[in-house]
């Protein structure tokens, strides 16, 4: 009697292969979701996440072909699956902890990033990585075929591995936080040892797969004071806070523990409640008769709502790259987009490339952590900014870094870069009182045109002092910011 083929059976352990590719690099993705809240998302901890992930699975990769040489156990796939879902669950549930104490040791952002790498995403990976090369050694059954059955199971999980990463960062990302897709990694890893042919740990795995579920309810929200809301949206992990700001409750939105993004006063005040936003704010007002605004950076669109209400004649166009955010702005940060307000979701780079219009003011206010996203500082950007400009045309950015000293390079190459393009460029402390070492909001302008105080229709107190705490360091010798070389991060950290 002819044998009638079945693709499941043949294909069984690619099948397996191909689940675990697409968890590993979900898992890996996710990792990073995991880490911004506390460590920030800056090139540092997305080094750190992949070097670990990496290593880990080259330590995997090992083990499972030793182990495997030895055993050769069907039943040896379903323990590692199940150590791997578990492992993970138990990241689920101990990494806010993890990382709050992490985040509260004095040392570098680069060995806090590793640490926490080291200590959360390790040791899941390493059962991952033992799963591959004992799938090829049960996948082999003779010498003549070796070649292709080694090919078919890196296939399958190079396969998956292209899947997950598109899944996760296309679909999952805007539709399920970090702890529901780290319960699905789970809940995907126990199902898949359903796949091997053994009738071995069954109520076990179900046991496990049920431990799972009520462990995943106790994962706790990040350990951040005045914790409203947590959401994953496709390009940030969002986190809405609520706290006393010198002496008056404000409401926030960040995206890691490093910096503010944007923030209201929850007694329903129209008032900007940061410095920086009413510093730029005020720059808007040298230019009262202003036909058109661009805001480079939306976060809550405070700012851009703000201008857009005062000037109701003029068109504020404000270019967020996350248009989650809008509706996250309506829901918690009160945005009631006035009709003079555009907001388009667009990378503010690519949109500077693209733009035909002509702005008055251009506002750069853009950050990845607390730092800036280094396309929007080199000279060629700096151009296409120019290029957008009227004749008389201001361009204004926030800036993080110090004023002077070892800490104020990102300043000192900003400054450079500017000036490399503008006649006059100017650099001022928005809180004077800060040590000028220390890392702080500093305000940039820059124009062909010298803008001296008169021009402002009203300039308040607080501007009036941060106009006069001009930085005069010296600028001389800074290399000059491109998109060939721009260690933003270097100069940040």
């Amino acid at each position: 009697m002819k044998k009638t083929y079945n693709f499941y059976d043949e294909f069984r352990l690619e099948i397996i292969a191909f689940f675990v590719g697409l968890i590993i690099l979900t898992f890996e993705l996710t990792a990073a979701r995991i880490v911004a809240p506390y460590l920030g998302s800056t090139v540092y901890t997305w080094t750190s996440i992949i070097g670990v992930i990496l290593a880990a699975l080259a330590v995997g990769y090992s083990v499972g072909g030793i182990i495997a040489d030895k055993r050769k156990n069907r039943n040896d796939i379903v323990v590692l699956l199940v150590a791997a879902a578990t492992t993970i669950s138990l990241v689920n549930i101990t990494k806010e902890q993890i990382l709050r104490v992490i985040s509260e040791v004095s040392m570098p952002l680069q060995l806090q990033s590793l640490i926490a790498s080291l200590l959360l995403f390790a040791i899941p990976t390493i059962f991952l990585g033992a799963v591959i090369p004992y799938l090829v050694k049960l996948n082999i059954k003779d010498l003549a075929s070796t070649g292709r059955k080694v090919a078919h199971i890196d296939a399958a999980s190079t396969v998956g591995s292209l899947v997950g990463t598109f899944l996760t960062g296309y679909v999952l990302f805007g539709y399920i936080g970090t702890r529901n897709l780290l319960l699905l990694c789970s809940v995907v890893l126990i199902l898949t040892s359903f796949i091997i042919k053994t009738k071995q740990y069954v109520w076990q795995r179900i046991f496990v797969l049920l431990a799972l579920l009520i462990m995943s309810m106790l994962s706790p929200s990040p350990s951040l004071s005045g914790f409203v809301e947590d959401i994953d949206t496709a390009y940030n992990r969002v986190i809405v806070r609520e706290f006393n700001l010198r002496g008056r409750e404000v409401r926030v939105l960040q995206t890691d523990s490093l910096g503010l993004q944007s923030g209201i006063y929850t007694n329903n005040s129209d008032e900007l409640a940061f410095e920086y936003t009413r510093a730029l704010a005020n720059v808007a007002d040298l230019r009262p008769q202003a036909k058109r605004q661009l805001i480079i950076g939306g976060g809550a669109f405070t700012l851009p709502e703000y201008i857009a209400k005062k000037y109701p004649k003029t068109i504020v166009d404000a270019v967020e790259i996350d248009g989650d955010l809008v509706e996250i702005s309506k829901k918690y940060f009160d945005l009631n987009q006035p009709s003079n307000l555009n907001i388009i979701q667009a990378d503010g780079r690519q949109y500077l490339n693209q733009t035909s219009n002509k702005y008055d003011v251009i506002t750069m206010d853009a950050f990845n952590s607390i730092i800036p996203p280094f396309q929007l500082l080199t000279r060629q950007a700096v151009q296409q900014s120019k290029r957008a400009l009227s004749q008389d045309g201001i361009v204004t950015a926030n800036i993080i870094s110090a004023a002077e000293g070892p800490r104020s390079s990102l300043m000192r190459a900003i400054y450079s870069t500017y000036k490399s393009e503008f006649k006059y460029v100017s650099i001022y402390r928005i809180a004077p009182r800060l040590q000028k070492n220390s890392q702080q909001n500093l305000l940039l302008i820059a124009s062909d045109k010298a803008i001296s105080k008169s021009q402002s229709v009203k300039i308040d107190l607080e501007f009036e002092s941060i106009l006069n705490a001009q930085v005069t360091a010296q600028f001389s010798g800074q290399k000059i910011l491109t998109d060939d070389l721009a260690p933003v991060e270097r100069y940040s950290l």
